[in-house]
């Protein structure tokens, strides 16, 4: 595999520029190619761009062979701040140090009316909000609990999906775990699942639901990301639950970690993200699910 470059050449730099060009600040555009590895055999659209503050940008490449990500200045003469992976190492990420604060009436409504989160299930799981951006801030937890870093992301206005960052503390899988809300939806005897869905505020959905839960950060389900859950699984079933427009890629991962998972990995196929979704349609589509198996 082909190195890493330690730094941008002035090609990368000017590209990198003109994918941040025209973002307001605390703003992010994601899907866009790596000028680092131009997205591999796939040219997959792996790249965010995200507008720091007037003078910088901030660029992370999310595909796991390449990991390039750093600081650049956002016009033609400032400075540049370079951290990218070298081959096989592990890759440093920037810690979360915003300043925060409880979340406001803007954000509980909207966690409230749009995904019908209560203030007590927002309370348990801590969720606050960035002072100077206003965007809500999730920290990402590991099986056990301990922090492995911060997500966060901006508020839905007018139709427009949310902008996203995220801030990894160590170099373990890159997934955030949450523990079922009510002690589990299992009677004696039963088999107890995890539930793996691509966004967090789908996970804490499902947690309020009765089922420990982890968010993949993505639709895509790495081999460390496997492993993880099956050992929090154990011998239960890991039902993988990808949001409609990645029905293909939940039908791969399950053929593709079909002979490690002895059948414990099980698509649940869905018309829209389970965030969206009652409490009680996810115990009856989770149930169901294992049920068919």
């Amino acid at each position: 595999m082909k190195r890493q470059r330690s730094r941008p050449d002035n090609g990368m730099l000017s590209e990198l520029r003109m994918l941040g060009e025209g973002l307001p600040i605390g703003t992010t555009t994601n899907g866009e190619i790596c000028p680092y590895c131009g997205g591999g055999r796939t040219v997959e659209r792996s790249l965010s761009v995200t507008r720091v503050d007037a003078l910088r940008l901030a660029y992370c490449c999310h595909r796991a062979t390449c990991g390039a990500h750093g600081f650049i200045g956002g016009t033609p003469s400032s400075g540049t701040s370079v951290s990218v992976r070298a081959e096989g190492g592990a890759k440093p990420q920037v810690l979360y140090s915003a300043e925060t604060r409880g979340l406001g009436e803007a954000w509980l409504s909207e966690l409230g009316s749009r995904y019908r989160f209560s203030e007590d299930e927002i309370h348990r799981f801590g969720w606050t909000e960035e002072v100077n951006s206003c965007w809500l801030v999730v920290r990402i937890r590991q099986p056990d609990s301990k922090e492995r870093g911060v997500h966060t992301r901006s508020r839905k206005w007018d139709g427009q999906s949310s902008a996203t960052r995220d801030y990894r503390g160590e170099s373990a899988p890159w997934m955030g775990w949450f523990l079922d809300y009510d002690g589990g939806r299992t009677g004696e005897g039963e088999k107890s699942p995890i539930v793996l869905v691509e966004d967090v505020l789908s996970a804490a959905k499902v947690a309020t639901s009765g089922f420990r839960a982890a968010s993949l950060m993505g639709c895509n389900l790495s081999l460390d990301q496997f492993l993880e859950a099956q050992e929090v699984a154990k011998d239960n079933p890991i039902v993988l639950a990808l949001d409609r427009d990645a029905t293909g890629k939940a039908l791969n991962h399950v053929h593709r970690y079909g002979f490690l998972s002895g059948g414990n990995l099980i698509p649940l196929l869905l018309s829209k993200d389970l965030k969206y979704h009652t409490k009680e349609e996810i115990v009856q589509m989770v149930g169901d699910v294992i049920g068919h198996t």
